[in-house]
């Protein structure tokens, strides 16, 4: 079976998406965007509800989100996962399903895509 997408990184190297409680200032997410090495990077969300694609230093990504969760301001953060476009040889699932080689390669994150609450 074809996989649909390369092999590598199912995420965006460099970034992770970061949802903070409510309330929680832009100065104190840029505190704790600098505590981690994190720069802010897009607007994902609203004054309700602020979320933020932040740039890491690529290959730390996953140590970004666990010291990220360590801050009682975020909700989550997770990584950017990647869509998969699919490929005209992709035999293997339609373009954006789930491939079953690549568990998290054909996921997207899309700005309306509700995450799970950490807790």
């Amino acid at each position: 079976m074809t996989p649909c997408c390369a092999p590598g990184p199912a995420y965006a190297a460099g970034e992770v998406l970061v949802s903070f409680e409510a309330g929680t200032t832009l100065v104190r997410i840029d505190e704790i965007a600098g505590e981690i090495g994190a720069t802010r990077q897009r607007d994902l969300g609203s004054a309700e509800e602020p979320r933020w694609k932040m740039s890491v230093p690529e290959g730390s990504e996953q140590e970004s989100i666990t010291l990220l969760e360590a801050f009682i301001e975020v909700r989550y953060a997770t990584t950017n996962l990647l869509f998969c476009p699919g490929l005209p040889a992709c035999s293997c699932c339609p373009v954006g399903a789930i491939c079953p080689d690549f568990p998290l390669s054909c996921q997207i994150f899309d700005d309306s895509l509700e995450l799970p609450e950490k807790r």
